[in-house]
């Protein structure tokens, strides 16, 4: 009767085991560097070195962890947005495929928020404005929401697109008027590395190194390059080790910004965007001017942050346009303005003499503006946590910036 105890104490050691995995997942959304989307019960826990889906039917699929771009969790109605925001853009049918847009808001209108709705459709008007079901849909939501309306967050406070449609993440509002601080500047390099550059140079304490891996956080961490393993603490190591990971050159996306990006905007823009001498009434874009670390690294996040709203026609209802817009380039109002007036869908407001930064959209300069913008990742960090428009937090304040992801170019364009 001995072996019927022993099978039956198996059978209870797999039930417990069956049980902690189910804990340990989390309704939640995995997007791939190939471009997939899984959606389901995710768990990172229970196998090491693999993600977990197990989806609605109960199939489950098996991802290894580095194949993973980015993770959402369905902690909150928006998280699971958010997603479905992300997803859309992964892999567009044709240019002006809107149909993971149409989506979103359906599933926002289901779920009575109108606002998150209206984002979505926003972002459809961006790619298709004259798509016949984002136009009715819009309809609907603004029945519900009223003339007027302002989109608001929960807690009350205005608000912009959320990062998964491309753009900004919930950027201030104004003018900056100071430069990002060194911590500023560390937690950009972090969150703009990419899984895969090399070229990055990085410093990791001999004791961080030890830590980091005698807590077994990542399987054979001891066997990892310095690149990959300074990657792997930013991504997952706890935030007493992190802040000791000191990355001391330019990710990939900021070497091609300092070289080709930003000498074309301070050469074409700082007239007119001068930080403290901005020109015109509504001017709400301060560049800062330098070739140094500390200006270029500042009006990369200005340009990350900036979004406008723009009316086409007199009756149109007002699109928010990103400066910069990860998932659709060509729309990024870096671009738009670049061009002649004439030619932009979106032209530059009107400015005294002003008739482009470019000829056309086949001019070197238009075509390494819209590279880089092609080649930065597609979901973009949430750089709420630099506000340039308020004083320098104190040096000595607790850091606020996320853990990065890891990111890779974007699939399916």
């Amino acid at each position: 009767m001995l072996w019927r105890k022993w099978a039956v104490g198996l059978v209870g050691v797999a039930g417990c085991l069956l049980a902690a995995s189910a804990v340990l997942a989390k309704p939640g959304m995995v997007i791939t560097h190939d471009g997939q989307a899984f959606e389901g019960d995710v768990d990172e826990a229970g196998t090491p070195g693999k993600v977990i889906v197990t989806d609605k039917r109960g199939i489950k699929t098996s991802l290894p962890r580095a194949a993973v771009d980015h993770k959402f969790y369905y902690d909150s109605p928006r998280d699971e947005f958010d997603a479905q925001m992300a997803k859309a853009h992964l892999k567009p049918k044709g240019s002006k495929d809107v149909s993971g847009q149409l989506a979103a808001a359906r599933w926002a209108i289901d779920h009575k928020q109108y606002d998150w709705a209206k984002e979505a459709l926003d972002d459809a008007a961006r790619i298709d404005p004259a798509n016949a079901d984002a136009k009715a849909l819009q309809l609907t939501v603004d029945k519900q929401l009223g003339p007027g309306h302002t989109a608001t967050q929960p807690g009350g406070s205005a608000t912009q697109p959320s990062g998964a449609d491309g753009g900004n993440h919930a950027g201030p509002k104004g003018p900056a008027n100071r430069m990002v601080t060194p911590k500023e500047i560390q937690a950009i390099r972090s969150l703009e590395w990419r899984q895969g550059d090399r070229s990055i140079k990085v410093k990791v304490p001999p004791d961080v190194r030890k830590r980091f891996i005698d807590a077994n956080i990542v399987p054979d961490a001891g066997h990892l390059s310095q690149n990959d393993l300074a990657l792997a603490i930013l991504q997952q190591g706890p935030p007493a080790l992190r802040d000791q990971v000191q990355i001391t050159s330019d990710p990939a996306p900021m070497v091609e910004f300092r070289q080709k990006v930003e000498k074309q905007i301070i050469q074409t823009c700082i007239q007119c965007h001068a930080a403290g001498k901005l020109q015109g009434e509504h001017n709400q874009l301060a560049l800062f001017p330098g070739d140094n670390e500390q200006s270029a690294y500042t009006n990369f996040i200005i340009l990350q942050q900036f979004s406008k709203e723009v009316r086409l026609k007199p009756k149109d209802r007002p699109i928010e346009y990103s400066m910069i817009d990860r998932t659709r380039p060509e729309g990024s109002l870096l671009l738009q303005y670049a061009l002649p007036p004439d030619f932009a869908d979106v032209p530059h407001p009107d400015a005294k003499a002003y008739k482009g930064a470019v000829k056309n959209k086949t001019d070197l300069r238009y075509r390494e503006l819209g590279a880089w913008i092609q080649e930065l990742a597609p979901i973009p960090p949430d750089y709420s946590f630099i506000d340039l428009t308020q004083p320098e937090p104190p040096a000595d304040a607790k850091d606020p910036a996320p853990k990065p992801a890891a990111a890779a170019p974007r699939a399916g364009r």
